[in-house]
């Protein structure tokens, strides 16, 4: 059996073993085995690393993280587009006929402090004098009795919700409809309450300075066909008592004004107001809207028109000038 010498101790052992048994002594490796068994650790190593339980949670926690960062980013932008538009909250008509001035002041006041646009756009907010130019405990033109019974010789024509009650009510409608006289004698057994002509939905865009309204005028050309290419007159007040005087169609679709002369060509001054009238038949007269500007009226040829008007406080430089309140129409 061969044998070994112990270069500590000097001690002799066999060379099968791996060390001396005196002294512990263990030889070193030569360099080819040295270099296996680095390989071999490294290797090994690099497996483990891998592997290793904690940096895979790791490394899933930091891509699960990344993905819900860029979920959270989609999510608030996409939160954001839909916050963009706020519904208005539409008041229903109501019965002015005998308040006082006051009363109106006071209930106009009201709603204009409680909008979502003019509370903050118009906060020291007052009624125009020259737009609210009213006269206490007279009679209103009643939506009802004008869309059912007509005005001439009607002595019940202050009964009930007054008509101008939508604009007086809703600050937000900026522009709507006067509703007609439709009676003028006849029968009218089939009246419901499109013949109102009211907004169905008003919207307010706040990023882009843009109220929408919108309008039910596919019911109301199903039922009055030959009200297709009619003009139709507007009450502007809630623009003017609001600041904003002066108007431009900016755009239109499907809709033809009825002068050469119109808010489509250049900007306008508007004059609409509420003051005592007689149009309403009754001695005394009636609160109602004035004055007839030929300016302003139009004709819708058929449902999904649309308008766009720039409305500014003060007399624009040109029809280019950036509007302080943009107004859309749509006739659905």
């Amino acid at each position: 059996m061969q044998a070994k010498i112990c270069p500590i101790c000097q001690n002799i052992y066999p060379a099968n073993l791996p060390q001396c048994p005196n002294c512990q002594y263990q030889e070193p490796m030569d360099g080819k085995r040295a270099l296996w068994v680095a390989f071999v650790v490294l290797f090994l190593a690099i497996i483990f690393n891998f592997l290793d339980e904690d940096n895979i949670f790791k490394n899933f926690i930091k891509k699960e993280e990344i993905i819900n960062t860029q979920q959270e980013i989609f999510y608030e932008h996409n939160e954001k587009t839909i916050n963009e538009v706020v519904e208005i909250f539409i008041r229903p008509m109501s019965a002015l006929s005998g308040l006082t001035k006051d009363e109106i002041y006071r209930n106009r006041i009201k709603y204009v402090k409680n909008s979502v646009v003019f509370s903050k756009l118009n906060k020291n907010y007052h009624p125009r004098e020259d737009v609210y130019d009213v006269v206490d405990n007279l009679p209103w033109i009643s939506a009802y009795e004008v869309a059912k019974n007509g005005v001439e010789g009607n002595p019940d024509i202050g009964v009930g919700d007054s008509r101008h009650s939508i604009f007086v009510n809703n600050p937000e409608l900026l522009m709507g409809f006067i509703i007609p006289d439709y009676n003028r004698g006849k029968d009218r057994k089939d009246f419901d309450e499109i013949d109102y002509m009211l907004p169905t939905r008003i919207t307010w865009d706040e990023e882009n300075k843009t109220i929408r309204a919108y309008f039910d005028f596919n019911s109301f050309f199903e039922k009055y066909s030959y009200f297709r290419g009619s003009p139709f007159y507007v009450d502007e007040t809630n623009a003017r008592d609001l600041g904003y005087d002066w108007i431009l169609c900016e755009d239109k679709k499907r809709v033809i004004f009825s002068s050469v002369d119109n808010i489509s060509k250049m900007p306008y001054q508007m004059r609409g107001y509420y003051h005592r009238g007689y149009s309403c038949g009754l001695d005394g007269g009636c609160n109602n809207y004035s004055p007839h500007q030929q300016n302003m009226i139009f004709k819708i040829m058929d449902s999904n028109s649309y308008m766009k008007f720039k409305l500014w406080k003060n007399k624009p430089i040109s029809r280019f000038q950036k509007a302080d309140l943009i107004y859309e129409m749509y006739f659905e």
